[in-house]
């Protein structure tokens, strides 16, 4: 019962069964609610009910730094990591391979090779989580020759860490060796995902290969049966406005049903800055306001870059609805 408690995020129910007797607590328990109150990023609960453990096993560990690491508590995460190592637990595969994750957000390249010695002396560089995690940290700290190191001495790949490398390729504006590594992928026998396509449409974007880019978005639908998702639509727009293609862009955009996802119309909103296409950059910023009036700042800085301030003027008192403030009252209250 407490852990159903815990993982609704009924707290306070789980620790009144235990405070008021009605349930024994154990160590499978306590990790529940550590769990838990990471999952809903309440980690200073997390760290009291931790503190109350007299002997916490590796899964209590592991659920406190996992805890940190949705939270982007990202320094709190290496002192228990470090921690730990000091209290002479064996981190497995699993937990390396998440602090590495955590590492990559930082974009600490040091911490990152602090772990992967560890995971060298440990015997777990091999494993494919932990590999993969660290072809992706070095990628993303800005080290493309490390990562490549670690996937050519890996000796299981899976698509992970394929796609992990494909976009690395890609960010470093080397589209081909990206496409030379999707095609090993596939005579691998390994069969691409959604993540794959999205690291082939970003190598296609930071190189401005407009036919590839064409080309890999049709195989994805009809060779592999993959649905475009938002993401594989904002690479797409981006590379055809990148060279000034913005009515292919809008038209991509028209074949989607309504709603578009924002992030696909932000794509083409700023490729129309970029151009100068004020007239299409209306069109695009008007239809972004009808879903979130918000956006009605970005249409209005649109008109004033034209100089058209009456257009500037009548957005205002629509966002405003023909608001007027209301006058200031004060008093002051004496004693006679």
């Amino acid at each position: 019962m407490i852990r159903a408690f815990a993982q609704s995020r009924r707290f306070s129910n789980a620790i009144a069964l235990v405070f008021n007797g009605i349930a024994e607590p154990d160590l499978v328990l306590w990790n529940s609610l550590i769990s838990g109150y990471g999952g809903c990023k309440c980690m200073a609960s997390a760290y009291r009910v931790f503190l109350s453990i007299l002997n916490p096993d590796l899964v209590t560990w592991s659920a406190l730094i996992a805890g940190y690491s949705q939270s982007g508590e990202y320094g709190n995460l290496l002192h228990f990591f470090r921690k730990l190592n000091m209290e002479g637990k064996k981190p497995d595969s699993v937990l390396i391979a998440s602090v590495l994750a955590s590492i990559a957000q930082t974009v600490n390249v040091g911490l990152g090779c602090e772990v992967h010695g560890y995971a060298l002396r440990h015997g777990l560089e091999l494993d494919v989580r932990v590999s993969s995690a660290l072809i992706d940290m070095y990628l993303k700290c800005g080290f493309l020759h490390l990562g490549i190191c670690v996937f050519r001495i890996m000796p299981e790949r899976n698509v992970v860490s394929y796609n992990s490398v494909i976009l690395g390729f890609g960010l470093h504006g080397c589209a081909s060796e990206a496409f030379r590594m999707f095609d090993k992928m596939l005579k691998q026998g390994l069969v691409p995902d959604e993540a794959t396509f999205s690291s082939l449409l970003c190598a296609c974007c930071h190189a401005g290969l407009v036919e590839g880019g064409r080309e890999i978005f049709q195989r994805m639908k009809d060779e592999f049966n993959i649905r475009a998702r938002p993401e594989h639509y904002v690479y797409m727009v981006k590379l055809l406005g990148s060279v000034g293609l913005l009515e292919e862009a809008y038209n991509l955009i028209q074949s989607l049903p309504e709603p578009v996802d924002k992030a696909i119309l932000g794509a083409l909103l700023s490729c129309c800055n970029s151009c100068g296409n004020s007239e299409l950059a209306e069109t695009v910023a008007q239809k972004l306001s009808e879903s979130n009036p918000a956006d009605n700042v970005m249409l209005s800085n649109i008109y004033a870059g034209d100089g058209r301030w009456d257009d500037v003027k009548k957005l205002r008192d629509k966002m405003t609805g023909g608001l007027r403030k209301m006058p200031g009252l004060s008093w002051i209250q004496g004693s006679y």
